[in-house]
């Protein structure tokens, strides 16, 4: 049974308005630009070709402004869109028209997901930034997969725990200095990360950036999830992963091709490749890992989610202390991470986490300068971004299975 809760994401965006991801589209060339930026993750990183999108019907919660709507309708999919934030629904209405698609489009609703009631069953459900903050996933899994026919998808993007860090800590820097200089809060965060963000292609707009994930009140560890816990709850629901980035589906396998899917063993290897991806979700990078990994994977993944916990707290209670625990649970994670790394204080990975607990330190000490340089000095905190977003696609177990 579906258990009823609120949330308070698009409560944030309809009170501050902030659209998270509009791009402000004018021309045919903008949309083909961001056409072929989509079916490059959909057919070579996500496996999934744009063709199995013709005629599918296709139901899509929180697409915002419709960016990523309008390019499933270029694919020839038939859309049903549910957006809570009206205003962003004025602007789906103003895209169709422009971009002359609006027969492509059944249905659009101005509802929250949890309000949403239909009989109608989709080939594919769609969920992408935003779904992790309306609850646990014991709740919003069943809830998204009540939608997706029998032999349906599911699609959705959630923040990974392990490539979070690198995010909670420019976002909690750039809280304690506004919160301790005030004044214009979007010239300190140009100060502190244009340089940064110009460093790679964006298509959204920086202002945007700045509004949904530093000054948002709801960035914190609540809700962070690792994919190999998210894995569990699909399975036990009916669904495997069909794929996902990044890659957890790379473990070789020479048994038999007609040789019944397992699902069982295919949740034990992604597990296995997961753990060894822990670093390389921190960094943003491939970071070289030894067998250990498997024996103290865990124990990371907990001290991690002691750092983001106390990273995740208020900014007075950071200032008036919390920043130590953080300083501790970091420090006593690179103990756990000495062990599993390969040739670990020659790597790049082990001066990323030099600089973080250098950050920390710096914030702690207000030494506030320091930390805006920390930034925009070409190290690692400038070139590593981390892999917060993790996209998975997955389908429901034949019934044969």
């Amino acid at each position: 049974m579906i258990k009823e809760k609120g949330t308070s994401l698009y409560e944030y965006y309809i009170q501050s308005g902030v659209n998270p991801v509009y791009a402000a589209f004018s021309s045919n060339s903008a949309l083909e630009k961001y056409d072929r930026s989509r079916r490059s993750m959909f057919e070579y990183n996500l496996r999934l070709p744009v063709a199995a999108f013709q005629n599918r019907t296709l139901l899509e919660f929180g697409p915002a402004s419709g960016e990523n709507a309008l390019v499933f309708a270029k694919w020839g999919a038939r859309l049903t869109l549910v957006e809570p934030v009206s205003n962003f629904v004025e602007v789906i209405k103003e895209y169709f028209d422009f971009y002359k698609m609006k027969k492509q489009v059944d249905d659009i609703v101005c509802l929250p997901i949890e309000k949403y009631k239909t009989d109608e069953r989709y080939d594919f459900v769609v969920a992408e930034g935003f779904i992790f903050q309306i609850g646990e996933p014991d709740y919003w899994i069943p809830l998204l997969l009540s939608f997706a026919r029998e032999d349906g998808f599911v699609l959705f993007s959630h923040i990974e725990m392990a490539g979070y860090l690198i995010d909670i800590i420019k976002a909690k820097s750039f809280q304690i200095l506004f919160d301790r200089r005030g004044g214009d809060a979007l010239q300190l965060a140009r100060r502190m990360f244009q340089k940064k963000w110009d460093s790679v292609p964006h298509v959204r707009k920086f202002e945007s950036w700045v509004a949904d994930n530093l000054m948002n009140p709801l960035i914190g560890n609540n809700n962070l999830n690792a994919l190999s816990n998210l894995q569990d709850i699909m399975v036990n629901n009916g669904f495997f992963l069909w794929s996902s980035w990044p890659s957890v589906i790379t473990q070789p396998d020479v048994t038999w091709i007609k040789k019944p899917f397992d699902p069982v063993k295919d949740l034990q290897q992604c597990r296995k490749a997961y753990t060894k991806l822990i670093p390389s979700l921190i960094m943003g990078k491939e970071v070289s890992t030894i067998d250990t990994i498997f024996q103290l994977g865990e124990q990371i993944l907990d001290k991690l989610k002691d750092e983001l916990r106390v990273l995740g707290t208020a900014v007075k209670d950071l200032n008036e202390g919390g920043l130590t625990g953080a300083i501790c649970h970091h420090r006593e994670m690179e103990d756990l991470l000495k062990q599993v790394v390969r040739d670990y204080s020659q790597t790049e990975f082990s001066s990323l986490w030099k600089d973080m607990l250098q950050c920390l330190c710096y914030l702690e000490s207000n030494q506030d300068d320091a930390v805006i340089a920390l930034f925009n000095c070409d190290g690692p905190l400038f070139k590593y971004w981390g892999s917060p977003n993790c996209y998975t696609v997955w389908h429901r177990f034949p019934s044969s299975i």
